[in-house]
């Protein structure tokens, strides 16, 4: 005599809808941790950013007497560079931006588009209506692009001031920013912005900083003449004292 195998009770309709309510309601509770884990994940991609480029630019100064990226004229209204099949025209301060133009062919292996200039967050297609996509994420300090002279309210006369420096001129390399982090949620890293601003300093070093451990910048940015292009201070941008001053505590 044959036994039929036994019958197992399906889920009642009840059963289902609970187990569905419940999986939804797990990831609804898990999302914002996902979330969170991801931007996190993105922020230490963009301080190792950083990092390689304060040691890109070490090897710049190295193969140019130690100097800092200087392929802009500060006595001319506007500059020319070419790198990687494009030709770039922009005023003197602009050096801050446009600086993968001059070394991404000696540098990231010919790529104008390399990945390391953007954020892992950042939309590099930049949208000429988006006033908060610069079309890079990295800034090279404005100190370097003038006197310290420059970098104080009290002694600051305007363009005879502008010129190159060398990296090794700096006094706190270990204090000093190189690279500013243009975040794609928190934007420019202005004084009255918010924590974790991104920055690498000339000794290679590189993190995410409180403004509390971070000294002001000069308020003024690069002022408004001709030549200029941010006239509001931002953190490790405009340096109070320039190259010769301090950016962190």
């Amino acid at each position: 005599m044959m036994l039929s195998p036994p019958v197992r009770p399906g889920f009642t309709l009840i059963e289902t809808i609970l187990v569905v309510l419940l999986t939804a309601l797990v990831v609804g509770l898990l999302l914002p941790t996902l979330g969170s884990a991801r931007a996190s994940a993105r922020d230490t991609v963009s301080i190792a950013n950083m990092r390689s480029h304060a040691q890109v630019l070490a090897a710049y100064a190295a193969d140019w007497d130690d100097h800092f990226p200087a392929f802009a004229d500060p006595k001319a209204t506007l500059s020319v560079v070419r790198g990687c099949d494009e030709v770039l025209v922009f005023r003197y301060f602009e050096t801050v931006w446009a600086w993968r133009y001059a070394l991404c062919e000696g540098y990231y292996n010919g790529a104008l588009g390399h990945a390391s200039f953007f954020h892992p967050a950042a939309d590099p297609n930049r949208h000429p209506d988006d006033t908060k996509n610069l079309g890079i994420s990295y800034l090279l300090s404005s100190a370097f692009l003038a006197a310290p002279a420059y970098w104080e309210p009290e002694t600051r006369t305007g363009p005879s001031q502008w010129g190159h420096s060398r990296l090794s001129s700096a006094s706190f390399p270990a204090q000093k920013a190189l690279i500013t982090e243009v975040h794609p949620v928190r934007w420019l890293p202005l004084p009255r912005g918010e924590d974790g601003i991104g920055l690498a300093f000339l000794d290679g070093s590189a993190g995410r900083f409180a403004k509390a451990d971070l000294i002001e910048p000069y308020r003024n940015g690069e002022g408004s003449w001709d030549g200029t292009w941010l006239p509001v201070g931002i953190y490790g941008m405009h340096t109070i004292r320039g190259w010769d001053g301090r950016d962190r505590n």
